[in-house]
């Protein structure tokens, strides 16, 4: 679980237990604020985040995140993002 859930999970456990109930659609919405797509970008560049499977490194990132940020969005809203498949690596064992 990456940070920004983590903070995101307790922030709705702090909510809950104060009586604020959220709907998914509010949790969804609070991910997809500028604010914390904004602070998640941060810590990757802050912590010098290195280009992934994909090739992509942090400056070419956050031109497209500019360029296609409305589109992701939306995308996510609608349930019809998928990410790309991570990279997947075979470990051989010795006893198969």
């Amino acid at each position: 679980m990456s940070v920004s859930q983590r903070i995101l999970k307790s922030e709705v456990f702090f909510r809950h237990m104060k009586g604020k109930e959220e709907t998914s659609v509010e949790l969804l919405e609070e991910i997809l604020s500028n604010r914390n797509m904004y602070e998640a970008y941060k810590r990757v560049y802050r912590n010098k985040g290195a280009s992934g499977v994909d090739g992509v490194s942090v400056e070419e990132l956050k031109a497209h995140l500019r360029e296609h940020k409305a589109e992701l969005r939306a995308q996510i809203r609608k349930r019809k993002y998928e990410p790309a498949p991570a990279l997947r690596v075979e470990i051989p064992k010795e006893k198969g």
